[in-house]
Protein backbone atom coordinates (compact mmCIF):
# COMPACT_ATOMS: atom_id res chain seq x y z
CA UNK A 1 0.00 0.00 0.00
CA UNK A 2 1.35 3.42 -1.04
CA UNK A 3 0.33 6.55 1.06
CA UNK A 4 1.50 10.34 1.20
CA UNK A 5 1.53 12.17 4.05
CA UNK A 6 2.55 16.06 4.57
CA UNK A 7 4.01 17.73 7.82
CA UNK A 8 5.71 21.22 9.06
CA UNK A 9 8.66 22.03 10.79
CA UNK A 10 8.20 24.04 13.95
CA UNK A 11 10.24 26.46 16.08
CA UNK A 12 10.33 26.28 19.95
CA UNK A 13 9.09 29.02 21.88
CA UNK A 14 10.35 26.82 25.19
CA UNK A 15 13.43 25.25 24.27
CA UNK A 16 13.76 20.93 24.28
CA UNK A 17 18.02 21.12 24.82
CA UNK A 18 18.79 18.06 26.57
CA UNK A 19 17.59 14.27 26.85
CA UNK A 20 16.67 12.79 30.14
CA UNK A 21 16.43 9.44 27.89
CA UNK A 22 18.44 8.92 25.14
CA UNK A 23 16.87 5.84 23.66
CA UNK A 24 13.36 7.10 24.18
CA UNK A 25 13.95 10.82 23.35
CA UNK A 26 12.42 11.63 26.75
CA UNK A 27 12.97 15.73 27.27
CA UNK A 28 14.76 17.09 30.52
CA UNK A 29 11.64 19.79 30.60
CA UNK A 30 8.58 20.10 28.67
CA UNK A 31 8.23 22.66 25.86
CA UNK A 32 6.11 24.84 23.53
CA UNK A 33 6.28 25.88 19.83
CA UNK A 34 4.80 27.21 16.82
CA UNK A 35 3.86 25.22 13.68
CA UNK A 36 4.93 26.97 10.48
CA UNK A 37 2.44 26.82 7.53
CA UNK A 38 4.96 27.79 4.27
CA UNK A 39 7.46 25.08 5.26
CA UNK A 40 6.82 21.42 5.01
CA UNK A 41 7.83 18.04 4.33
CA UNK A 42 5.38 15.53 2.02
CA UNK A 43 6.35 11.82 2.11
CA UNK A 44 5.29 8.63 0.20
CA UNK A 45 5.87 5.62 2.22
CA UNK A 46 4.86 1.86 0.04
CA UNK A 47 5.38 -1.17 1.65
CA UNK A 48 5.53 -4.20 -1.07
CA UNK A 49 6.53 -7.63 -0.60
CA UNK A 50 8.15 -7.55 -3.88
CA UNK A 51 10.93 -4.96 -2.03
CA UNK A 52 14.14 -6.53 -1.17
CA UNK A 53 15.30 -3.76 0.87
CA UNK A 54 14.22 -0.53 2.31
CA UNK A 55 14.65 2.21 -0.71
CA UNK A 56 14.90 5.94 1.00
CA UNK A 57 15.48 8.99 -1.18
CA UNK A 58 15.39 12.99 -0.59
CA UNK A 59 14.31 14.86 -3.61
CA UNK A 60 15.85 12.28 -5.76
CA UNK A 61 18.89 11.95 -4.41
CA UNK A 62 20.05 9.06 -1.58
CA UNK A 63 20.48 9.79 1.86
CA UNK A 64 23.81 9.87 3.66
CA UNK A 65 24.51 6.31 4.80
CA UNK A 66 23.50 7.86 8.64
CA UNK A 67 20.30 9.04 7.53
CA UNK A 68 19.12 5.97 5.77
CA UNK A 69 19.71 4.60 9.11
CA UNK A 70 17.62 6.31 11.08
CA UNK A 71 14.75 6.02 8.94
CA UNK A 72 15.13 2.71 8.32
CA UNK A 73 15.29 1.92 12.36
CA UNK A 74 11.73 4.24 12.27
CA UNK A 75 10.61 1.83 9.51
CA UNK A 76 11.07 -0.73 12.02
CA UNK A 77 9.83 0.63 14.92
CA UNK A 78 6.13 0.62 12.50
CA UNK A 79 6.63 -2.59 11.34
CA UNK A 80 7.38 -4.29 14.59
CA UNK A 81 3.75 -2.38 16.09
CA UNK A 82 2.16 -3.80 12.74
CA UNK A 83 3.68 -7.04 13.35
CA UNK A 84 4.65 -7.58 9.46
CA UNK A 85 7.97 -7.93 8.30
CA UNK A 86 7.70 -6.18 4.61
CA UNK A 87 10.33 -4.02 3.15
CA UNK A 88 9.28 -0.32 1.78
CA UNK A 89 10.45 2.80 -0.22
CA UNK A 90 10.64 5.79 0.84
CA UNK A 91 10.49 9.20 -1.06
CA UNK A 92 10.40 12.72 0.64
CA UNK A 93 10.95 15.91 -0.38
CA UNK A 94 11.32 19.64 1.77
CA UNK A 95 10.54 22.83 0.34
CA UNK A 96 13.56 24.33 2.70
CA UNK A 97 17.07 23.39 3.87
CA UNK A 98 17.64 19.99 6.08
CA UNK A 99 20.34 19.75 8.22
CA UNK A 100 20.59 23.90 9.11
CA UNK A 101 18.47 24.34 12.00
CA UNK A 102 15.37 24.93 10.54
CA UNK A 103 13.60 21.44 12.10
CA UNK A 104 13.50 19.68 8.95
CA UNK A 105 13.85 15.85 11.20
CA UNK A 106 10.69 17.33 12.98
CA UNK A 107 8.72 17.58 9.73
CA UNK A 108 10.52 14.48 8.48
CA UNK A 109 9.53 11.95 11.13
CA UNK A 110 5.86 13.22 11.67
CA UNK A 111 5.78 12.96 7.73
CA UNK A 112 6.94 9.25 7.89
CA UNK A 113 5.17 8.15 10.84
CA UNK A 114 1.93 9.17 9.53
CA UNK A 115 2.29 8.09 6.23
CA UNK A 116 4.43 4.93 7.01
CA UNK A 117 1.67 3.59 9.76
CA UNK A 118 -1.61 4.23 7.03
CA UNK A 119 0.74 2.61 4.47
CA UNK A 120 1.85 -0.68 6.79
CA UNK A 121 -2.28 -0.61 7.76
CA UNK A 122 -1.96 1.03 11.23
CA UNK A 123 -4.79 3.49 12.48
CA UNK A 124 -3.20 5.48 15.27
CA UNK A 125 -4.55 7.86 17.33
CA UNK A 126 -2.70 11.63 17.37
CA UNK A 127 -1.39 11.00 20.69
CA UNK A 128 0.00 7.68 19.35
CA UNK A 129 1.59 9.41 16.11
CA UNK A 130 2.87 11.81 18.33
CA UNK A 131 4.46 9.14 20.44
CA UNK A 132 5.98 7.67 17.48
CA UNK A 133 7.16 10.58 15.76
CA UNK A 134 9.39 11.77 18.98
CA UNK A 135 11.21 8.11 18.75
CA UNK A 136 12.49 9.30 15.43
CA UNK A 137 13.14 12.62 16.29
CA UNK A 138 12.35 14.34 19.46
CA UNK A 139 10.75 17.78 18.09
CA UNK A 140 9.05 15.96 15.43
CA UNK A 141 6.16 14.79 17.83
CA UNK A 142 5.38 18.60 18.11
CA UNK A 143 4.87 18.53 14.53
CA UNK A 144 2.20 15.80 14.46
CA UNK A 145 -0.69 18.40 16.54
CA UNK A 146 -0.99 21.70 14.62
CA UNK A 147 -1.31 25.69 15.93
CA UNK A 148 0.75 26.30 19.43
CA UNK A 149 1.91 23.21 20.61
CA UNK A 150 3.01 21.86 24.10
CA UNK A 151 5.41 18.66 24.27
CA UNK A 152 4.68 16.97 27.52
CA UNK A 153 8.06 15.77 29.05
CA UNK A 154 6.03 12.62 30.73
CA UNK A 155 8.10 9.74 32.57
CA UNK A 156 8.06 7.23 30.01
CA UNK A 157 7.41 6.85 26.27
CA UNK A 158 3.24 6.65 26.93
CA UNK A 159 3.30 9.95 28.87
CA UNK A 160 5.60 11.81 26.91
CA UNK A 161 3.84 13.40 24.08
CA UNK A 162 2.37 16.47 22.29
CA UNK A 163 -0.75 18.02 21.96
CA UNK A 164 -2.34 21.61 20.40
CA UNK A 165 -2.99 24.36 23.21
CA UNK A 166 -6.38 26.63 22.86
CA UNK A 167 -5.51 29.82 21.79
CA UNK A 168 -8.43 32.60 21.19
CA UNK A 169 -8.89 33.98 18.20
CA UNK A 170 -7.38 37.47 19.11
CA UNK A 171 -3.90 35.90 19.31
CA UNK A 172 -2.36 37.39 16.48
CA UNK A 173 1.07 35.73 15.73
CA UNK A 174 3.21 35.97 12.35
CA UNK A 175 6.83 34.26 12.33
CA UNK A 176 9.44 35.48 10.06
CA UNK A 177 12.15 32.95 9.20
CA UNK A 178 15.18 34.54 7.99
CA UNK A 179 17.91 32.41 6.54
CA UNK A 180 21.00 33.67 6.31
CA UNK A 181 24.35 33.12 4.44
CA UNK A 182 25.83 29.47 6.02
CA UNK A 183 28.84 27.36 4.84
CA UNK A 184 26.90 23.93 4.17
CA UNK A 185 25.08 22.03 6.35
CA UNK A 186 25.55 22.41 10.05
CA UNK A 187 28.73 20.65 11.55
CA UNK A 188 27.06 19.79 14.64
CA UNK A 189 23.51 18.37 14.51
CA UNK A 190 21.21 18.78 17.42
CA UNK A 191 21.04 15.59 18.65
CA UNK A 192 24.47 15.68 19.04
CA UNK A 193 24.52 18.89 20.85
CA UNK A 194 21.83 17.93 23.29
CA UNK A 195 24.22 14.87 24.09
CA UNK A 196 26.88 17.71 25.18
CA UNK A 197 23.90 20.15 27.12
CA UNK A 198 25.02 18.20 30.12
CA UNK A 199 28.96 19.48 29.71
CA UNK A 200 27.71 22.94 30.37
CA UNK A 201 28.39 24.16 34.05
CA UNK A 202 24.46 26.08 33.63
CA UNK A 203 22.38 22.76 32.62
CA UNK A 204 20.77 21.99 35.91
CA UNK A 205 19.75 26.03 36.30
CA UNK A 206 18.87 26.35 32.56
CA UNK A 207 16.28 23.23 33.17
CA UNK A 208 14.75 25.10 36.28
CA UNK A 209 14.57 28.22 33.91
CA UNK A 210 12.85 26.10 31.04
CA UNK A 211 10.28 25.16 33.58
CA UNK A 212 8.98 28.40 34.82
CA UNK A 213 9.35 30.07 31.52
CA UNK A 214 6.35 27.15 30.53
CA UNK A 215 4.50 28.27 32.99
CA UNK A 216 5.02 31.99 32.30
CA UNK A 217 4.54 31.45 28.49
CA UNK A 218 1.38 29.13 28.54
CA UNK A 219 -0.45 31.96 30.88
CA UNK A 220 0.80 34.70 28.66
CA UNK A 221 -0.75 32.77 25.95
CA UNK A 222 -4.00 32.57 26.92
CA UNK A 223 -4.39 36.08 28.43
CA UNK A 224 -2.67 37.83 24.99
CA UNK A 225 0.00 39.36 26.73
CA UNK A 226 2.20 39.98 23.54
CA UNK A 227 5.00 41.70 25.13
CA UNK A 228 5.27 38.26 28.00
CA UNK A 229 5.19 36.00 25.05
CA UNK A 230 8.21 38.08 23.43
CA UNK A 231 10.12 38.15 26.24
CA UNK A 232 9.69 34.46 27.06
CA UNK A 233 10.68 33.72 23.47
CA UNK A 234 14.12 35.84 23.60
CA UNK A 235 15.03 34.11 26.49
CA UNK A 236 14.50 30.83 25.76
CA UNK A 237 16.13 31.71 22.46
CA UNK A 238 19.64 32.83 24.66
CA UNK A 239 19.15 29.97 26.82
CA UNK A 240 19.74 27.32 24.77
CA UNK A 241 22.56 28.72 22.83
CA UNK A 242 24.26 29.57 26.25
CA UNK A 243 23.98 25.87 27.44
CA UNK A 244 25.58 24.99 23.34
CA UNK A 245 28.54 27.33 24.15
CA UNK A 246 29.13 26.57 27.44
CA UNK A 247 29.53 22.79 26.73
CA UNK A 248 32.46 21.26 26.24
CA UNK A 249 33.30 21.47 23.37
CA UNK A 250 31.70 24.58 22.61
CA UNK A 251 29.26 24.77 20.20
CA UNK A 252 28.31 28.12 18.37
CA UNK A 253 25.34 28.23 15.47
CA UNK A 254 25.45 31.34 14.90
CA UNK A 255 26.90 33.20 12.00
CA UNK A 256 27.43 37.15 11.54
CA UNK A 257 24.05 38.06 10.03
CA UNK A 258 22.10 35.93 12.86
CA UNK A 259 23.78 38.59 15.15
CA UNK A 260 22.99 41.46 12.96
CA UNK A 261 18.87 40.41 13.10
CA UNK A 262 19.03 40.16 16.35
CA UNK A 263 20.01 44.02 16.32
CA UNK A 264 18.18 44.97 13.83
CA UNK A 265 15.32 43.47 16.09
CA UNK A 266 16.32 44.81 19.28
CA UNK A 267 16.14 48.66 17.60
CA UNK A 268 13.45 48.43 16.06
CA UNK A 269 11.53 47.50 19.26
CA UNK A 270 13.25 51.03 20.62
CA UNK A 271 10.84 52.37 17.86
CA UNK A 272 7.73 50.71 18.53
CA UNK A 273 8.00 47.80 16.66
CA UNK A 274 7.02 45.24 19.57
CA UNK A 275 8.79 42.05 17.62
CA UNK A 276 11.01 39.18 18.84
CA UNK A 277 13.44 36.58 17.84
CA UNK A 278 14.41 33.10 18.31
CA UNK A 279 16.44 30.60 17.08
CA UNK A 280 16.59 26.98 17.09
CA UNK A 281 20.05 24.51 16.64
CA UNK A 282 21.36 27.08 13.38
CA UNK A 283 22.29 30.15 12.07
CA UNK A 284 18.47 31.34 10.93
CA UNK A 285 16.65 33.30 12.66
CA UNK A 286 12.84 33.20 13.56
CA UNK A 287 11.05 36.88 14.46
CA UNK A 288 7.59 36.72 15.80
CA UNK A 289 5.32 39.86 14.98
CA UNK A 290 2.08 41.14 15.11
CA UNK A 291 0.82 41.21 11.23
CA UNK A 292 0.60 45.16 11.38
CA UNK A 293 4.30 44.96 11.56
CA UNK A 294 5.27 42.25 9.37
CA UNK A 295 5.64 44.43 5.83
CA UNK A 296 7.84 46.89 7.79
CA UNK A 297 10.07 44.19 9.30
CA UNK A 298 10.73 42.13 6.46
CA UNK A 299 11.65 45.34 4.64
CA UNK A 300 14.21 46.03 7.43
CA UNK A 301 15.68 42.45 7.58
CA UNK A 302 16.03 41.77 3.81
CA UNK A 303 18.44 44.60 3.59
CA UNK A 304 21.24 43.32 5.95
CA UNK A 305 24.33 41.80 4.74
CA UNK A 306 24.10 38.05 4.79
CA UNK A 307 20.38 37.59 5.16
CA UNK A 308 19.51 35.24 1.85
CA UNK A 309 15.81 35.53 2.23
CA UNK A 310 12.99 36.16 4.32
CA UNK A 311 9.72 33.92 4.62
CA UNK A 312 6.68 34.71 6.27
CA UNK A 313 4.92 31.96 8.08
CA UNK A 314 1.78 31.96 9.88
CA UNK A 315 0.38 29.18 12.12
CA UNK A 316 0.40 24.96 10.72
CA UNK A 317 -1.87 22.77 10.36
CA UNK A 318 -1.34 19.28 11.60
CA UNK A 319 0.08 16.80 9.31
CA UNK A 320 -2.42 15.02 7.47
CA UNK A 321 -2.42 12.39 4.57
CA UNK A 322 -2.63 13.72 0.75
CA UNK A 323 -3.46 10.23 -0.28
Amino acid sequence: MKVKAKAHPNIAMVKYWGKADDELRLPMNSSISITLDKLWTVTEVEFDKRFKEDKVVLSGCDFSKKERLRVVRHLDRIRGMAGVDIKARVVTRNNFKKASGMASSASGFAALSLAGSKAVGLNLSEKELSVLARLGSGSACRSIPGGIVIWHKGSDNKSSYAESIKIGKSLDIRVLLIEVDQDGEKEVGSTRGMDLAKTSPYFTQAIKRAERNLGKIKLAIRLNKWEKIGEVVETECFRLHVLAMTSKPAILYWEPASLRIMNKVFELREKGIMAYFTADAGPHIHVICKRKDEKQLMSELKKLVGVKQVISCGVGERARLLS
